[in-house]
């Protein structure tokens, strides 16, 4: 009865391993689903209010963009923002609320409010997207706002009340408050239209970016699409989650007559 001890437990192992095979394709759709949110313009460049934040020659910050959910419904995204005249690069920090093996790694956006245009670029896959809007901004109103000046990251800032007319027709409304010391950069931008959101700068510096650092990296693969790069990626990590499945290999104390020839 000892001797079929072993025997038993190779089978065990050999369940389990044949199980863990079995789970990875029903993690694919999950996967694929957060790679492609990760992949998706975030809300501050997508919206018109990024016509506000372009300031030149340029300038770099730490980004903080606050959907009014609360922290704990993972609506709190911070980043690096770099701008150039009128070109955003968007680098988000890593999203601890998307669990590990779903993570897409890093991730740049670059995008041009006033074209509505620009690229996702993945620096894991070394390739890159387009991204565009038909939709770009046609109008910008503004009046300041009677109330006591406020102060964000040490800077004094004055509140003002702006509409954005866009090519669609339609209207968006903000409040901005700017810092008359760095140039009357808005440091907060607050909406209430649709889905709310607030966007903080701190850490301001005036140094504009390299200007090649906007355009796609040299030797980088260009995709038709986010989607179709995102879904490149996790096919790939997949693949290589399943070839490592395949090549474990069995402790010598499991086997009944001691391990394999040459094991």
């Amino acid at each position: 009865m000892s001797r079929c001890l072993p025997a038993l437990c190779v089978l065990g192992v050999c369940a389990l391993l044949l199980a863990g095979c079995r789970t990875a394709p029903d993690e694919f759709p999950g996967g694929m689903s957060a790679g492609l949110a990760q992949a998706q313009l975030p809300g501050f460049l997508s919206r018109p209010m990024s016509i506000l934040l372009t300031n030149s020659p340029g300038y770099s910050a730490q980004v903080t963009l606050d959907s009014g959910l609360g922290a704990d419904h993972g609506s709190i995204t911070t980043g690096q923002l770099l701008c150039r005249s009128n070109k955003f690069i968007f680098a988000p920090d890593a999203n601890h609320e998307i669990e590990k093996r779903f993570r897409v790694g890093s991730l740049l956006f670059v995008w041009d409010p006033a074209e509505s245009r620009g690229m996702v670029m993945s620096e894991i896959l070394q390739g890159y997207a387009p991204i565009s809007f038909s939709v770009h901004p046609t109008n910008i109103a503004s009046s300041p706002v009677m109330s006591a000046p406020e102060r964000l990251d040490g800077n004094a800032c004055r509140e003002a009340a702006t509409t954005i007319a866009t090519s669609d027709g339609l209207l968006s409304f903000y409040h901005l408050w700017q810092a008359p010391d760095l140039k009357n950069l808005p440091l907060r931008i607050s909406t209430t239209n649709a889905a709310p959101l607030t966007v903080t700068l701190s850490k301001v510096r005036f140094e504009p970016p390299p200007e090649k650092i906007f355009e796609p990296r040299e030797g980088f693969t260009r995709y038709e699409s986010a989607e179709a790069m995102m879904t490149e990626l996790i096919v790939r990590r997949q693949k290589q989650r399943s070839k490592s499945s395949s090549q474990l290999s069995l402790p010598e104390s499991l086997y009944p007559s001691g391990p394999p020839p040459g094991h």
